[in-house]
Order: C-alpha cells, then structure tokens, then sequence
C-alpha cells in the first residue's frame, strides 16, 4: 500500500490573514428601517442605550423598549450619549436641546438659545462632572444647578477679533476638551480647556479635528493629514473618521465606506494595527470597561464583539470536516472536496479524490521531517485517528481496522508477525466492525480501539481481544484518549468515562455538568480535557474537577463548532466554512458573573412595591416575578434558578432570556420567593421576596373565635327572648285552639240541633199524611221506624264521626220510611267499595238524599229510583243518582208554588262542609250534575267528598 504523505520543509508562522471577528447582532428586525447615531453601555446597570433616528430606545428582557421624550422635544433623532460620574445618562439632537434619562423617560435638561446654535453644535462631560456645550460660544453649565459659565464668549469677542467660527469641538482621553476659533483673517487658535482653566494653544492652520494618544494631542485637517510632532505615521486619520477611545494608546476608527479599524500608538509609530468588517456600515460605537465593542449600523441593528482578538477566517465554499495543529499553532485542515490547507485557507498544500473527514498532525519523528500531515492511506479509506506509539512508529484507524506504521519494525514485534502491507505498513487487526478511534497505554503495551460494536483492548502480543464494559454492558464510543495510566471514553449517549485497570472510575455526564451525553470528540492537554458535545465545546480541569468556562466572552458566539484542535496555547474551532483560535489563558481566566435585576412584581396583572407589599387578600393570587440578566458577555451562559418555598423546595431552572416567573393561582399559605442567576459555577446575589397570601376572613381563627362569641351571646339573647316569645305564643295558640274547638265544636252542634228538628218535621208532615189518608198498618210501621230513626239522629248529632256501618244502616232505615211514603214506584241503593274499618262525618250525606227525594223524586210520574255509592280511597266519596225531574224542573215547580226559601238542609250542610274543610285541612265539597237521556233530563248527579278517620 502506498501512503500519501507530505514532508513539509516550509517555515510556517502562526500569523494568519486577518478577518472579521466573531460577534452577533441585537435588534436586527427592531432597528431594520432605523438609523442608530450614538451608543451607551452602563456598565453600572448592564443596560444599553441607543440614540436612533426614532428616539432613544434601552436594551432590558431582549428587546430595545424605546423611552417616552417630553412634549417639547423638536423631532426624534437622538445623538451623542455620555455618562457622568454619578451615573446619570445624557443626550442632545440637533436642535441644541440636551436632555436627561430618568428612569423610563427623558426630560429636557437644557436648550441652547437660537442666537448661539451652529452646524457643529456639541456637548461634552469634564472631569469636574460639568456640561460642556460648543456652539457659537463653548459654555458649562453646573449639572446640579443649571448655573451658566462662558468658557469662551465669541459674541463678547467677535468685535474685536473679527470672529468667524467657533468649532472642532473634541473631547481627549482625559476628559479635557480642544475647540478650534477661526478668524476671517484665515487664522485660527486652537484652545483646550482642561481642569477648569482655559489654554491656548499652538496654530496649526486649519484643523477641525483632535484626538490623544499616550498623551499627545493630534490635529486631523480638512485635507485629511494627521499632524502630530515626532510621530512616524505609517496610518493616518482621515478627517471624516469617526473615532472612538478604546485605551490610552488605541482608538477605534469608523469609516462609513470602509468598515473599521484598530489604531495604535506604538512608540513613535502609528499603525493600523488591526481591520475589520470593511463590508459593513458602521454609524457609531461603544466600548465597555470589558472591552466588548458595540457597533450601530443603518437598519442593521447593533453589532456586538466581545472577544476582539477572536478572528474568524471564512470561506464560503469550502465545507470544512477536519483540524489539526502543531504544538506551536501550525494548523492544518481539511475539507469535503477533498483538499488540506496549511495555516490559512490559501495556502492549499494537498488535494485528493475523497472527502477527507479528519487531518492529522505528526510531531517529530525520527527519520521524518519536521511534521507530517495525514489526509488520507491509500487503500485503508479515510483515516479516522492516529496515535503516536514512539520516535519511530504510529498506530492508523481506518474503517477496516488498526494498522501501525513505522519506518522500522518495532520492537514489539519480536514475538508476533504481521501481516505486510507494503512499505512501513502493518496490520495489527482486521475485521469487519468499522474501527473509528485508537489509543495506545505505554506502560503496559495496551491497543484500546472502538468499532460499531463497542470498545475493546488488546495486548501487543495477543492475539486475543476483550470488552471494556460499562455496568456489565458493551457501550459506543466515538472517540478515545489515553492519559495518565487511565482510559477515556467519549461515548455515544453516557458522556465521557474513566477507566482505570478495566474499571470505570468516573463520569462526566449531564448531571454533573456536561452539556450533552452525546460526545463526539475529546483531547488532553496540560490537565485539560476538550470535549465536543452535540451541545457545544466544554473544557474539564481534570485536576480540580470542575467545568471552565468557554462561551461569549471568550469569543465563542453559538453552538455551531463541529471540530477542535489544541495548540499549547490556543484552542482552534472549526465551523462550516470558518475557524478562529480562542488563547487557552483566557480559559483559564475566571470571569464573573454580572447582577441579576428584578424589574417588577405584579399580582393580579398590577405591579407591587417589592419592599412594601407582603400582604395579599385571597383573591390575590396571580404572582408574576420580572426579572433581567442584562450582561451580554455572559448572557448566553447564564441560567436563572428559582424555587418558592411553601410551594414547592426544588429550584427549577429557566433561560435568562425568559424574563419572567409565573405563578397564576396560588392557594392560601406563606410563601418566600428565590431566584439567582448561575454562571460558570457562579451565583448573583439570591433575592428575596417573602409574601403571605390570607384566606377568606371568615376562614381566619380570629373570625372563628369572633364568630363563636357571637354566636354563643347572639343565641342566648335570642334563645332567651324566643323562650318568652315562645311562651307567650304557645299561651295565645292554646287559647286559640280551645276557642277555635270550642267554636267548632259549638257550630257543628248548632248545625245537628238545627237538622234535628228540620227532619223531625219532615217525618211528621209523613205521619200526618198517612193518618189522614186512615193507613193504620203504615202509619204504625212508619211510626216504628221513625222512633228507631230519630234515636239513632239524636244519638249521632252528639257525634262528630260515625263508624261507615252506622251510616249505612242510618240511611238504609231513613229510606225505607222514605219508601213507605213513596209507595212501590220508589226503589233505592245503597253500595259500599272500601275498609269497615273507618269513620265519616255523621248526617251529612242525609241532607242530599232529603233534598233528591224532595226535589227530584217527588214530582216524578212512575218509577222512581235512587242509587247511593260511597268509595274509601285516598278521601271519601259518596255519588247519589236519582232519575227525578232535575233541578231544572224542581226550580219552576218551586217557583209556581211561590216557595222563596232555600231548603234549610241544604244551607246548613254548606256552612258543615267550610267548617270540615278549615278543621281538616282538605277540600271537603259537593257538586251537582244534570243527566241526560236522549236530549233531556233525566235525573241528577250529586258527589260529595268528605274527610274520614281510620278505627
């Protein structure tokens, strides 16, 4: 097998052509038809603010949120923030209005009259905490009185000097501030005011322009010339550059063609020293006490850098696969068509026909040159790892198994052949598993390799392997690493495992602080384990046992490497299409986490004073907790861990980007709200917010014990008078009720006493009749029966209810006097359907079979029949049938006779039934019917219903 190798004899720098570095953008889509002028970062507060062509907007929960101007401001661009000693945040437009923010608004603090505005209108801070302002005249005014002091009055001198413009108004790097007066007789003063006292300076002709460097003052002209004495200007200034202070000895350049550049003084010599972002347009910038740069653009948001030296080299075309470097930052990669590039993307060194998924770097060996790089063996596919085994020999993993290669036959051979490759080629172990990672123990000659099946180890001079095992179980892993006497696994889905002698030791896994289980890449150096997860680059400290960190503020701005090398003092990151180096110092490098903010608190969707409202009503119960963490260095790594104690005691973890903690109905109970912010094994400050939440008042103890007392006194007082009102009343009723009986009692006697002597009379009238007519058998048997009825009347009047028998049998002796009056043409029936074992009210249903034989019967021709039914069921019924002439015909026979009465029976038995009906509580009642035959009358109906006792 022939192996392609590449013996480099170049001289190879660790320089590498300079491209943009490594940032991410905020408020792209907010600010995408928006300009931004100027830029503050508070390094106090960790808020940005941005003056816009929209207004002034601060950067809190992920969003810009723009801030209310008063009434009086003259249109919306905001330009030229500054901060003072105390913090207080200041800005102008163009109009010579200065404002001041307070808090979610900005007032105007001072306007600068009509008669000393100019084009050039700006304003500054000095070191005495003091407005500097430049216009016509440069003036001071005192921040905490307002008072106005003329620094220079061009209106006061212009008679005499013949003053045309006061301009070039810039402030140095100790905060004094140079200005330019220019007189018509083409001469100009410069002048600097510093510490309180005014200076005038050397005339340098036409400059508009002032900046300092390690203490000496530039001029830039018109004609673009940077003057300075005794500077060697390998760069100069243009005019129009927008500059910004990053230290004493470098400023930042903004050239709105041109992108942006680093300028330093060093020595004697100014020079570029670093450029960037030359595609961009750039309208202002900010640098914090970090050093993370904020650039404003034109509709394209705010630029943010945090890392300056972290430089990504891209190409777009190439799709980048592997990464390897020397211990002295020699890189080299590869890519998916195939080519391996040396140090730079181009400087192409090889090309072959596969894609080459990993590069590899070999440090010296003897009888080589100073480095080989492998991209790929020739009949052995794409190289998946190499493992130095000495001076002389390596060991190759390819997807058909471990090979070694060697310029000589190692010494680990005397006891085992091998099979022969071709030159420098061996086979150590062939099958069909994929083999994708090899390591090699020196101490005792073990090859510990992993396929598709597992991870194995063998020794050099067996032939036999065996299984490394995790819990009893084979396990994947994507790659291996050998390092002091133990095996390193990274592992398909349990994170990385130490083995020492066969025997896991340790893991690294989500639990402990591993991003993902998932790892697909680990290396060793100098104590610190690089591990590449599905999740990002993590770095372990093997010696303190602890995850550093490596993020944002290290120039790592997302989750996108796919490949890492480590030099002995860089870690290279590769991308799709760029790579860049991040210095392992600043890994090292411990850096803290920023303040966790609590912007409000709301309950029930209304904010509450988080110091004075502890106390909530019930209803109360929808807790919203807002929160910021607002440090953009750490942002991305920072988590916010909550708990609420009374309701749950775990703390559950959120993004800082969340903002917000909500709990939408919590019951009845004390509560104490915690929430912290966590970065790199860091903690804010832990805030507090200890609430109670009552129950219902009338769910409260003292409403209980205020209840009982009530209660107690409420129902003896009213016990006390409803006894006596119950006393009272009881007193009335029973002399109500013995009245009402007695009254009762009294009518219905009157009543029998009343029909007593009504049916006496009747009975004699029949009496009468038959003597008259000389009947002597009749009249005797009438009169027989008439003492047997009138002693049963009289004895039942004294009754109120009669047993159904003694009815019946009443009424049977009443009709069959009846009939001896009536003669053979009179016939009747009496049926009972029911118990015997209940009584009726007696004599009421006499009077209506009185009334049926006086009123129907009577005047009828032939036979006359009555029927009489009574039914025992949930009330008494009693129907009487006659076939008289009907009541119709009754009323004119009684009308023709002139009878102009009502029959007294049939009175007495009506006021019977309303008093039945209040004294039984039920409808005791009686209603006629009319029957018809063929069209006419034929008789009439009667039902009565009457209350009855049960025996």
């Amino acid at each position: 097998m022939k192996i392609y190798t590449l013996f480099l004899f170049l001289l190879v720098t660790t320089f590498l052509q300079a491209q943009d570095p490594n940032h991410f953008v905020i408020g792209e889509k907010q600010f995408s038809n928006t300009d931004i002028y100027t830029l503050l970062y508070d390094d106090g507060t960790d808020i940005l603010y941005a003056g816009t062509s929209e207004g002034l907007y601060v950067y809190k929960q992920n969003i810009f949120v723009k801030l209310k101007g008063p009434e009086n401001q003259i249109g919306n661009s905001i330009f030229q923030l500054n901060q003072d000693n105390h913090g207080n945040i200041y800005c102008c437009n163009l109009n010579g209005q200065i404002f001041k923010v307070m808090n979610n608004d900005f007032e105007l603090f001072y306007e600068v009259s009509s008669e000393l505005m100019t084009n050039d209108f700006s304003y500054f801070i000095d070191a005495q905490n003091n407005l500097v302002i430049g216009c016509k005249s440069v003036i001071k005014i005192h921040t905490a009185s307002k008072k106005e002091t003329y620094i220079y009055n061009s209106l006061k001198d212009s008679a005499s000097k013949n003053i045309d413009v006061v301009g070039g108004f810039s402030q140095l790097f100790d905060k004094s501030i140079c200005f330019e007066v220019y007189i018509k007789s083409d001469k100009s003063q410069h002048y600097v005011y510093k510490k309180g006292k005014l200076i005038k300076s050397e005339t340098l002709g036409s400059n508009r322009c002032f900046f300092s460097l390690n203490s000496t003052v530039f001029t830039v002209s018109g004609r673009g010339e940077t003057i300075g004495s005794r500077i060697n200007f390998q760069t100069k200034v243009k005019f129009n550059e927008a500059l910004f202070y990053i230290n004493n000895n470098r400023i930042l350049g903004l050239d709105k063609q041109k992108g942006a550049r680093i300028i330093k003084l060093k020595g004697d010599t100014f020079v570029e020293e670093q450029h960037f972002f030359d595609k961009e347009f750039l309208s202002t910038a900010f640098i914090n006490k970090n050093g993370t740069f904020f650039l404003g653009t034109f509709g394209r948001g705010v630029m943010i850098i945090p890392n300056l030296k972290v430089q990504s080299h891209y190409n777009s075309d190439e799709l980048l696969l592997g990464i390897d470097v020397s211990l002295s930052n020699e890189l080299f990669l590869s890519t998916r068509s195939g080519k391996v590039f040396l140090s730079s993307l181009e400087n192409q060194i090889d090309k072959v026909n596969i894609s080459v998924d990993q590069v590899f770097h070999i440090p010296k060996i003897k009888g080589f040159n100073n480095q080989v790089v492998f991209s790929g063996v020739n009949g052995l596919g794409n190289l998946k790892d190499v493992c130095v085994l000495d001076e002389n020999s390596f060991l190759l993993s390819s997807p058909y198994g471990i090979y070694i290669y060697s310029l000589k036959e190692p010494k680990y051979f005397n006891k085992l052949k091998y099979n022969f490759f071709g030159e420098h080629l061996y086979g150590l172990l062939n099958g069909t598993a994929r083999s994708n990672s090899v390591a090699w123990s020196f101490k005792d000659s073990v090859v510990y390799y992993s396929n598709n099946l597992g991870v194995y180890l063998k020794e050099w001079n067996s032939l036999e392997e065996e299984a490394v095992l995790y819990k009893g179980k084979a396990f994947l892993s994507n790659d291996l690493k050998y390092d002091n006497n133990q095996l390193v696994c990274a592992t398909k889905e349990n994170g990385i495992l130490f083995f020492r002698d066969k025997e896991n030791v340790e893991q690294l896994s989500e639990k402990n602080g591993l991003k993902s289980n998932a790892v697909k890449k680990i290396k060793i150096s100098n104590n610190l384990l690089y591990a590449l997860t599905e999740k990002g680059i993590q770095v372990y400290n093997l010696l303190t046992k602890q995850f550093l960190g490596i993020g944002v503020i290290e120039g790592v701005v997302n989750n996108t490497v796919n490949n890492f090398a480590v030099s002995n003092d860089k870690l290279w990151l590769l991308e799709k299409h760029k790579y860049y180096a991040i210095d392992i110092a600043t890994i090292l490098k411990k850096d803290l986490i920023a303040n966790l903010y609590i912007d409000s608190i709301t309950v029930n969707g209304r904010v509450v004073s988080d110091n004075k409202n502890k106390e909530f009503d019930y209803s109360q119960n929808a807790f919203n907790f807002y929160f910021d963490y607002r440090d953009v260095e750490t942002k991305h790594e920072t988590e916010i861990s909550y708990t609420l104690e009374g309701f749950y005691e775990d703390w559950k973890t959120v993004l800082s980007s969340e903002n917000k903690i909500e709990f939408q109905y919590l019951p009845v109970g004390e509560y104490t709200f915690k929430i912290k912010g966590v970065y790199r094994n860091q903690s804010t400050k832990i805030f507090k917010y200890e609430f109670e939440i009552f129950p219902p008042f009338w769910k409260r103890w003292w409403f209980y014990i205020g209840l009982f007392i009530f209660t107690v006194l409420l129902v003896s007082l009213i016990a006390r008078i409803r006894l006596q009102r119950v006393s009272k009343k009881n007193k009335e009723i029973l002399e109500k009720e013995i009245l009402s009986k007695e009254l009762a009692e009294s009518k219905l006697k009157a009543l029998r006493s009343q029909m007593n002597p009504h049916f006496i009379f009747n009975s004699l009238n029949s009496i009468q009749n038959l003597v008259l007519q000389k009947d002597t058998n009749k009249s005797y048997d009438y009169l027989v029966l008439f003492a047997e009825l009138v002693r049963s009347a009289l004895d039942y009047s004294e009754q109120e209810f009669i047993a159904i028998e003694k009815e019946l049998e009443f009424l049977n002796v009443y009709l069959e006097l009846e009939k001896l009056r009536f003669g053979n043409d009179f016939e009747f029936k009496i049926e009972y359907k029911g118990s015997l074992d209940v009584k009726v009210p007696s004599l009421v249903v006499q009077p209506f079979i009185e009334n049926a034989l006086l009123h129907g019967l009577l005047h009828k021709k032939g036979k006359k029949k009555l029927t009489i039914v009574f039914a025992v069921d949930k009330e008494l019924t009693c129907v009487i049938i006659d076939n008289g002439v009907g009541r119709k015909k009754a009323k004119e026979i009684k009308d023709r006779q002139n009878i102009s009465y009502e029959s007294f029976s049939t009175g007495a038995i009506k006021k019977r039934m309303e008093i039945l009906s209040q004294q039984f509580n039920m409808d005791a009642t009686f209603f006629y019917e009319d029957l018809l035959e063929k069209g006419n009358v034929s008789g009439t109906k009667v039902s009565i219903v009457l209350p009855f006792k049960s025996f």
